[in-house]
């Protein structure tokens, strides 16, 4: 992907929401912020419905196990959730295409819990997941609480 580390960006997949923001170096590129619901819950939803479609009995509640460890269930529910799976990450993609995201030519992060279950498909598109994603946040605000405040302490 784009070599262009002036730029960057970061998509953060929650429960419920990706949102996506653009920086130039540390500038937020306000065109490019977005929130929208395509969180890890609503892809698990969906996949639910699709393998529901084929009779299964999938609950709600079994999905997040499913999407997790999708290397142990049958050749039709993996092709059947991988699907799935492409489709909920293309509409990210857009998404971002539409909120002015040049994403053949920038460094995209993905970061929270939810780029966790998706981060062998993001990585075969070529970007990256964050190793923290689920802590990220967590340690971005600490830090940032320290400096606004003046303490001399750092997470480690």
């Amino acid at each position: 992907m784009g070599e262009n580390l002036e730029i960057t960006s970061k998509s953060y997949l929650s429960p419920f929401n990706a949102q996506g923001i653009v920086y130039d170096r540390t500038n937020i590129i306000n065109e490019t912020i977005f929130t929208e619901n395509l969180g890890a819950n609503i892809l698990e939803l969906k996949a639910k419905n699709a393998l529901n479609e084929k009779d299964y009995n999938f609950q709600l509640y079994e999905m997040h196990h499913v999407l997790k460890k999708l290397d142990r269930e049958t050749d039709e529910v993996k092709e059947i959730v991988k699907d799935v799976m492409e489709k909920h990450l293309n509409q990210i993609f857009e998404i971002m295409k539409g909120n002015n995201w040049n994403i053949r030519h920038m460094v995209i992060v993905f970061t929270g819990g939810g780029s966790l279950l998706l981060k062998d498909l993001i990585q075969e598109k070529g970007f990256s997941v964050s190793e923290d994603g689920v802590w990220d946040n967590v340690c971005g605000f600490y830090n940032l609480a320290i400096n606004y405040f003046g303490a001399d302490v750092t997470y480690e």
